[in-house]
């Protein structure tokens, strides 16, 4: 009998002789295997870098992206068709430890640029996705009384934003993802209420979710939803207490109004 063995492999693609701690590490993997990574280095003291890292498949390369952080939080990466790397983060600096901005970064031709997608507390929680057109979608969280929730779409040129509403989420998880008809799925904790939801988003990807839904989840598992077509929905719920229940639906259109 002869017995073959699949072969692991380990890579240590950080491996800096200065103590630090890394976080907010996020993982995009091409058509061709190849990874990516963007993390933060945390030196202590409010010593932080922002960092991109590389696997061809046989080696890693290291680029440095941001030197003036001085905190952390989880970042989103994609690279796009033309192998333009973009990173999504937070950004609070010395020079103004007052304002959280969200920054989107791009790397292509051996040089990293970037700028300013909102400058008003944003950014603490993000979740980046492409389509197959190299259109960017985000969907964010920023730092107002409590944790707002937002959208923003990119076209290769410019950033379009949509505010969702106030006092949403609970702290800034957030997490979407694009199905196959490019239809944008979101998650969240919302705090709408008080109530300490779950909470589902659905829009269509032509740069502002011009349709969606928000389903209120607490007390009621196994909630189901089916879009008919762009305009008729249907929605299941189990049965609920015996004194009656409540499932609130909130549709958005474009501009973020319910």
């Amino acid at each position: 009998h002869v017995r073959s063995r699949r072969q692991r492999q380990m890579c240590i693609r950080d491996s800096s002789s200065t103590y630090g701690y890394s976080y907010g590490a996020s993982l995009y993997v091409d058509s061709n295997s190849e990874v990516y990574v963007a993390y933060f280095r945390n030196y202590g003291s409010n010593d932080l870098e922002l960092l991109h890292s590389h696997f061809n498949g046989s080696s890693w390369t290291n680029s440095t992206i941001d030197t003036s952080v001085i905190s952390s939080c989880q970042t989103s990466i994609v690279v796009d068709s033309s192998s333009t790397v973009h990173v999504l983060y937070l950004q609070e600096t010395e020079d103004d430890v007052t304002t959280l901005k969200l920054v989107h970064a791009q790397y292509s031709g051996g040089t990293w640029s970037s700028n300013i997608v909102d400058s008003n507390q944003a950014g603490s929680g993000t979740s980046l996705t492409m389509d197959s057109d190299d259109n960017l979608y985000l969907f964010y969280t920023a730092e107002m009384a409590a944790y707002e929730v937002r959208f923003a779409s990119y076209d290769g040129t410019n950033w379009d934003r949509t505010e969702f509403s106030l006092n949403e989420s609970i702290q800034s998880k957030v997490q979407m993802l694009m199905d196959s008809n490019r239809n944008l799925h979101v998650v969240y904790n919302s705090m709408e209420n008080n109530a300490g939801n779950f909470e589902y988003l659905f829009g269509l990807s032509n740069y502002a979710p011009s349709s969606g839904l928000n389903v209120e989840f607490i007390g009621f598992g196994n909630t189901s939803v089916t879009f008919v077509n762009n305009t008729t929905l249907t929605l299941t719920t189990p049965s609920g207490p015996v004194d009656g229940g409540i499932v609130n639906v909130t549709l958005w259109v474009q501009g973020g109004t319910g």
